[in-house]
């Protein structure tokens, strides 16, 4: 009833600004259904829909352009969760610097091995819409599954250094790297030890 109000007041005020939103709307949720619509066997990537976004969203995306990624698919799997689970730490204060940016395609090409195309692909992709909708346990999770402790223990200084990488690691996003660390089952002294990585003019906390 409210949207009905808006739309007579908006024709009694020749209010072209009001259409203009309601186009776009209307536009956004047919292009999202058009993607839905495209993506590639729907059905046997759900499940990747529901626990592992990233990667759904760099299948779908290598697969409107046609293109590949030169590494076994269950790599693709686990780089995209890291992929994800850094873009929610650089997404804490809602923007990602250039320097974040730059951070997460280092890391995974000093620390996975990713030649530099693949890097800024998975970059690309995680730093999108599909990074704000992750279920935080749901893909912590994930990542578990797909690594060694000893690996899961240095991601915690690849997440430090990329929330560093804008000059400033900030009290938020420590505390998103602390619930990552505590959802992986990391101590606590190993979640000290890698912020104290961090020079403390670097770090709010």
């Amino acid at each position: 009833q409210a949207i009905v109000d808006e739309v007579k007041q908006a024709i009694d005020d020749v209010n072209l600004n009001l259409f203009v939103q309601l186009g776009r709307m209307v536009g956004g949720a047919m292009a999202r259904r058009t993607a839905v619509a495209d993506a590639p066997n729907r059905e046997r990537y759900f499940e990747d829909f529901v626990k592992n976004k990233v990667f759904y969203a760099v299948s779908h995306r290598l697969h409107v352009e046609q293109a590949a990624l030169d590494m076994p698919e269950a790599a693709l799997r686990k780089l995209s969760l890291a992929g994800g689970l850094m873009a929610k730490v650089a997404h804490v204060d809602h923007d990602v610097s250039e320097a974040e940016f730059g951070a997460m395609v280092q890391a995974l090409q000093t620390h996975w091995q990713v030649d530099e195309k693949a890097a800024v692909f998975i970059t690309e992709v995680a730093v999108s819409e599909a990074a704000k909708k992750l279920d935080h346990h749901r893909t912590v999770r994930q990542f578990a599954n797909h690594t060694q402790r000893e690996e899961r223990l240095h991601f915690l200084d690849v997440l430090f250094a990329v929330a560093a990488a804008d000059g400033m690691a900030t009290h938020d996003e420590i505390e998103e790297i602390r619930a990552i660390a505590r959802t992986l089952n990391l101590p606590r002294e190993e979640f000290i030890e890698a912020k104290l990585k961090i020079p403390r003019a670097q770090r709010q906390a």
